[in-house]
């Protein structure tokens, strides 16, 4: 396996050997886990439902799938229209009558698409897919398996055994392609553990905090520097870092942090000139330590600086960031 394998998908960090993986530290390689951990979790709920599907195949003939089929709702007095305030304008035809609104999700299982357990991805609303596709034709991927609606028929109102072998062969395919696949997600699993194990403790790469990794009354550093000469609140004093503690404000651990600077910032409102936010993925906002760390550490400072930020970032320099530590690191 390579090594670049065991860095999850978009995540955008370079690696070529399992050194690289250690070097980014254990926060990191700690949601690396997690992030693997998570997956195969998923993965094996995945598995349980295409095994599930495939069983009920092999378990039964068209006849006996159809006997199962009657013990759940199959309704035929269902009103449609045209829902003004829906997703898309409204557009789609779809249940309005109540009893169709209060059906459960799973009440016209083996009989119509709308309320079936077995249906994938689609567009919904309540209880019921307005359209949707249908689970055992993609497990199969037995071709056309084009959109179904919530009034279609299911397909063992009108297959054949011929045909359920054909599905059956087809989910068993995908069933062993899954199983491969998870496997190779819990090896990943395995060995990033290990390398755990063997990291210590660096500043997060700021892509990749944890959505707590910044508590109320937290000491933090801010790199002032690269705020914007034209900015609609300009920053006053004429440093590039700032002394702050982080506060409750907007979007706390969700996605953001808030801090109270220790001196007057700008000339605007927030907190009367000492209030400032920051997305939790920007590399200008760290703790205390995390920037001990920073300028005791160079090699790592180019990789949080540069590897450690979301490629899309806007308005960060880390030429103009590293250039700054340096500075730090001079005086």
């Amino acid at each position: 396996m390579k090594a670049q394998d065991l860095i999850p998908k978009y995540w955008d960090l370079p690696v070529s050997a399992e050194k690289d993986v250690i070097f980014l530290g254990r926060v990191t390689v700690e949601r690396i886990v997690s992030s693997w951990r998570s997956n195969l979790k998923s993965h094996d709920g995945r598995v349980k439902e295409v095994e599930e599907r495939l069983h009920l195949l092999q378990d039964n003939d068209v006849l006996s799938l159809r006997e199962i089929a009657s013990r759940f709702e199959n309704p035929a007095d269902i009103v449609t229209g045209r829902n003004e305030n829906g997703w898309g304008g409204g557009g789609e035809r779809e249940p309005v009558d109540r009893a169709s609104l209060e059906r459960n999700s799973d009440a016209t299982t083996l009989n119509i698409c709308g309320w079936c357990k077995h249906t994938s991805v689609g567009l919904c609303r309540y209880n019921f897919n307005i359209k949707t596709r249908c689970s055992f034709e993609e497990d199969a991927g037995t071709g056309d398996y084009g959109d179904r609606v919530f009034d279609s028929p299911c397909f063992i109102q009108t297959s054949d055994d011929k045909w359920l072998n054909e599905l059956r062969y087809g989910i068993e395919g995908k069933l062993e392609l899954l199983r491969l696949e998870r496997r190779e997600i819990a090896k990943k699993l395995r060995v990033t553990t290990d390398l755990l194990r063997k990291t210590e403790v660096k500043p997060a790469l700021s892509s990749h905090r944890p959505h707590d990794w910044f508590n109320i009354d937290d000491p933090v550093v801010c790199f002032v520097g690269g705020w914007p000469k034209d900015a609609d609140v300009a920053f006053l004093a004429d440093v590039e870092w700032a002394t702050a503690k982080v506060i409750d404000g907007y979007r706390h651990h969700d996605g953001c942090v808030s801090v109270h600077y220790d001196e007057r910032a700008h000339g605007g409102d927030y907190l009367d000139g000492h209030g400032g936010g920051y997305g939790m993925g920007r590399p200008e906002i760290m703790h205390r330590w995390e920037l001990e760390y920073l300028l005791a550490n160079p090699t790592f400072a180019l990789l949080y600086a540069t590897l450690g930020t979301g490629r899309h970032i806007s308005g960060f320099n880390p030429e103009v960031f590293l250039r700054s530590l340096n500075s730090l690191t001079k005086s």
